[in-house]
Parts: C-alpha cells; sequence; structure tokens
C-alpha cells in the first residue's frame, strides 16, 4: 500500500519530494502565529517540490500536529498511519525523500541515518544521553540535576526510590 501511495506523489516530479511534519507542544504551542509559520513555509518549499506530510491523526502526550490541507503538490500520509505502523511508513517515506523539513525531533533524526538531511525549527530531541544526579544529604536536602524535558517526572522518581516527598 506504502509503495502506491509514494507512486501517486512521484507522478508530478519523480524523482523529487521532501517530507515534513509541523507539530505543537508546549515548546511551540498550536498558535495563530505558528501555523501561518508552519503553512507559509510548505507553501514555499512546495513550489519548487512535493512535500509529503507526514502528519498522524494520534496525539502523543502533548504534542499534535498543526493541521495542514493537501494541495496540489503537497500529499498527505495520515491515511496510511496506524500506532502499529506510522514508525515505519514515516522512516520509508523520510528515505526515499529528498530530506525533511519540520519540528518533529524524533523524525529529524531518521533522516540522517536515511542519508537525507534534515531541517529543523524546533526539537525536543536529547542531545546527550538520558541521565541524573542526585545528591542526597541525611539531612534530607536532596539535589536533582537532570537534562530531561520533563524534569518533574524525574524529581517524582527520586522522591518516590528514596521515600522523599516529591
Amino acid at each position: 500500500m506504502l509503495k502506491g501511495h509514494l507512486e501517486t506523489v512521484r507522478q508530478h516530479d519523480p524523482d523529487r519530494f521532501l517530507t515534513a511534519r509541523f507539530y505543537a507542544n508546549a515548546g511551540m504551542p498550536d498558535s495563530a502565529q505558528n501555523r501561518a509559520f508552519a503553512a507559509a513555509y510548505l507553501a514555499e518549499v512546495s513550489r519548487d517540490i512535493d512535500v509529503v506530510l507526514l502528519n498522524t491523526t494520534e496525539t502523543f502526550g502533548d504534542a499534535r500536529d498543526l493541521a495542514h490541507e493537501a494541495g496540489p503538490r503537497v500529499h498527505l500520509m495520515s491515511s496510511l498511519m496506524t500506532p502499529a505502523t506510522s514508525l515505519d511508513v514515516q522512516t520509508r517515506v523520510i528515505a526515499a525523500s529528498e530530506g525533511f523539513v519540520g519540528t518533529y525531533g524524533g523524525l529529524a533524526f531518521v533522516a540522517p541515518f536515511s542519508g537525507r538531511p534534515a531541517l529543523t525549527f524546533q526539537s525536543h530531541a536529547s542531545m546527550g544521553p538520558a541521565c541524573a544526579v542526585v545528591d542526597y544529604q541525611p539531612s534530607g536536602l536532596t539535589t536533582l540535576w537532570t537534562g530531561s524535558q520533563k524534569p518533574h517526572f524525574a524529581r517524582d522518581g527520586v522522591a518516590k526510590i528514596l521515600d522523599l516527598p516529591a
């Protein structure tokens, strides 16, 4: 089924298309300004090359796709994606493309691993390993250092392990 959709995209320009995904979350709110930015960027890019949007119908945590409609050179793949297939579909489409643009941090890493360039405007991808350092003092003073996007989860976990209030 995926092959048929890629063939439809390639009917417009058989050798070239970009993949894109713009999403909103706490770091990039679903605002009129952010929706306008994504729409303007996609309109500009799709003048020169077809664009396949990797939007899904799923919401993950506080992340949700910025809505965008299909157009003459903008193609939607959401009908192919379920929670069980979305990563596979997105990875295959990125690997077959000229590159990736957007804000979705995880997919921004798929492109380089597939030998494709990525241009991201905002990313929640970690730049280092997931870890934390905890300094627990007998006096009860506990200090936590972490590079996590959600340090409150790390705080709550450490408090539970050490049997301390969060």
